[in-house]
């Protein structure tokens, strides 16, 4: 490699010169001084010219090959520097954050922290990986990421570190004897481990893994949320049922557990729960099956909504896969050339006992269809991008797009619009498709002569049979910001739009407004005090930050202020819990590496505060040999600045 440096530089490659400025000095065009050091373009397409070094600037002539060398250098200093931490989650009570590291001179694994302030005095908190609480680490010379799951980590822009995902549940299993009903699902390539939760310590209890047949390329794991002994996910293009303890301790061949397939496609090229390639690589989704809210389990059938992608018709590419030194064959579509084709089901499993003696069960199912096509709801319809339950369980929405990217609906179906067309064990007969099914609702129709962002800002507030209340990101204004919208489904002033849909009266109300944008990623709203937490950039375009504004009428938190929540000076990313009280913060800047801290949110005056908790880790300094970064302004000819 050295030897092919030398060369590169001897052939190709001329020498390097760096400058290097105190950053005091970095010249500055918005002055007259300024400008006799530093020629700033001012016409559009013109060049800047070379910078002329100072008396105060020092030059270093370098070669091709001491330049690679610094810049490696540099590269390997700063990620010393960094705590690489992921798969972040609080515990369902907030006591707890959970998340996946890898520490430097430490163990890889999956760790928590208390998430309450402990400090010692006012003015000293709790911080350092001496205060983690390590669960399980991933098995030493275990298998690697089959390619599939390797194929959903990169589609994600993740690393792997050793665990494909984990959750927590509250399990209840006759044939094992747990001392507690809080449990961890850790998932790794071809393994699963599980460990109960103490409430009253930090100590936790291991059980042996149980390990997946390779033959079962097991992805994306979900536990069922009102059951914690049932966890669904993608194997083999089908969906996948794994019961905890279902079977006598010791069963062959998961130990006692039992894996069962609930859906059945018989065609090649078709998948059932996993998202497109495109989907997940243009559009930002990676899940492609969601399970009932718990509101509406009624104690004998679950259920569970998913795609069905059918990719017969998309053209294939060849990669090669370095890990396993083979060429893979992918489905993705050529430009101009077909995209895969959805359609929305979903499947019931029930457990029926085998006898009065046994308590071993069989699981009878059914598959429940609609009776028309996602292209009858919109005709240009190329792009199923969002899609979930109402929060009641009894409805489901979604989220449409046009090849073009130019229109986006947002659509409402009852489950009843769904028929039965498939079913296994149990009494019940198959439907006929119903010649008048049950009509949706159009929510809301956005379009666009150019071209529609599709975001995660998006959060449901309430819905009802006559009402739906939501929160959503527009950018009919120019920019990114956020509205109320109340959507209204009686008659009238709701009316017909098509043979399939009504169309909802709505009623839009800006939450947000001004040059600046609210960032397309998840929204968190608390109902109770009636605000919403996002991230933006409103105070300069070089940081993201964490802001909240209300949302209830005459609030003393006007739209075009929002409260930063967040330090300056920094750049942010957020993951709050689910009442608003708690968020986890990561943040850094050019010149200060990445530190990872908890924060409280406090009401006082009517009004949101941040308070520090704890940092899970120090702020440590990078040590670079590269010169200092430093950000300027300058006024273009059209007279903005830049």
């Amino acid at each position: 490699m050295d030897e092919q440096m030398e060369l590169d530089a001897k052939e190709g490659h001329e020498d390097v010169t760096i400058v290097e400025s105190p950053p005091s000095e970095v010249p500055d065009p918005s002055t007259e001084d300024s400008a006799s050091k530093t020629e700033v373009p001012t016409t559009p397409g013109s060049t800047p010219s070379s910078h002329t070094p100072t008396s105060s600037s020092t030059s270093k002539k370098l070669s091709f090959k001491e330049c690679i060398k610094l810049c490696a250098s540099a590269t390997t200093n700063f990620f010393k520097c960094q705590d690489h931490i992921q798969q972040v989650h609080f515990s369902k009570d907030g006591k707890k954050l959970y998340f996946v590291a890898a520490v430097e001179n430490g163990p890889m694994g999956l760790y928590s922290v208390q998430t309450d302030r402990g400090k010692a005095d006012q003015d000293t908190y709790l911080s350092g990986y001496e205060t983690w609480t390590l669960h399980c680490q991933p098995t030493v010379g275990h298998l690697p990421p089959s390619y599939t799951q390797q194929f959903s980590n990169e589609r994600r822009r993740k690393a792997f570190l050793g665990f494909l995902s984990y959750e927590e549940a509250e399990v209840k299993v006759k044939n094992f004897n747990f001392e507690s009903k809080k449990v961890l699902w850790a998932f790794e390539p071809f393994l699963i481990k599980l460990q109960t939760i103490h409430e009253q310590s930090s100590l936790s209890t291991k059980y042996p893994p149980f390990p997946i047949p390779r033959t079962l390329d097991f992805v994306d794991h979900k536990v069922c949320p009102y059951d914690g002994n049932i966890m669904a996910g993608v194997c083999r293009d089908e969906l996948f049922l794994l019961e905890l303890g279902s079977l006598p301790e010791g069963s062959q061949p998961l130990g006692g557990h039992r894996l069962t397939r609930v859906t059945e496609n018989q065609q090649t090229h078709v998948t059932a729960g996993l998202p497109s390639f495109c989907t997940m690589e243009e559009f930002d989704r990676f899940t492609g099956f969601w399970w009932q809210p718990k509101e509406a389990f009624d104690g004998r059938i679950y259920k569970i909504l998913f795609e069905e992608s059918d990719e017969t018709e998309v053209s294939s590419q060849v990669t090669f896969n370095p890990s396993g030194q083979m060429l893979v064959r992918y489905k993705y579509p050529d430009a101009g050339t077909s995209n895969s084709k959805s359609s929305l089901k979903v499947v019931e499993f029930w457990f029926e006992k085998r006898s009065q003696e046994s308590n071993e069960s069989e699981i009878g199912r059914s598959v429940r269809c609609l009776p028309y096509e996602l292209r009858d709801l919109m005709p240009d319809y190329e792009y199923l991008v969002r899609c979930d339950w109402m929060p009641d369980g009894k409805s489901v929405w979604l989220q449409l797009l046009n090849r073009r990217q130019t229109e986006l609906r947002l659509i409402v179906l009852p489950l009843s619009a769904f028929y039965v067309s498939d079913i296994q064990g149990g009494e019940t007969s198959v439907d006929c498709p119903p010649s008048e099914a049950p009509m949706g609702y159009l929510l809301l129709q956005e379009k666009s002569d150019d071209w529609i962002n599709v975001t995660d800002s998006f959060a449901l507030i309430s819905a009802d049979s006559s009402k739906v209340k939501f929160i959503w990101s527009s950018e009919r204004s120019g920019f990114s910001h956020l509205e109320l919208i109340e959507a209204t489904l009686t008659f009238p002033p709701a009316t017909m739009f098509n043979r399939y849909l009504y169309q909802a009266s709505v009623a839009r109300r800006p939450l947000t407004k001004g040059p600046w944008v609210v960032m397309p990623t998840e929204i968190w709203v608390d109902k109770e005090r009636k605000y919403v937490y996002f991230h933006g950039n409103k105070d300069t375009p070089l940081e993201q930050h964490l802001y909240v504004v209300s949302y209830a009428e005459g609030a003393n938190c006007p739209e075009e202020n929002p409260i930063r929540l967040t330090e300056a000076d920094f750049n942010h990313s957020v993951t709050m819990n689910e009442d608003c009280t708690l968020f986890y913060d990561t943040n850094s800047n050019f010149v200060k590496a990445t530190q990872h801290s908890i924060f409280a949110i406090h009401h006082e005056d009517g009004q949101p505060r941040a308070d520090l908790q704890r940092h899970i880790t120090e702020r440590k300094e990078i040590d670079c040999e590269m010169p200092k970064h430093k950000l300027f302004t300058f006024k273009a000819s059209t007279g903005e600045d830049l």
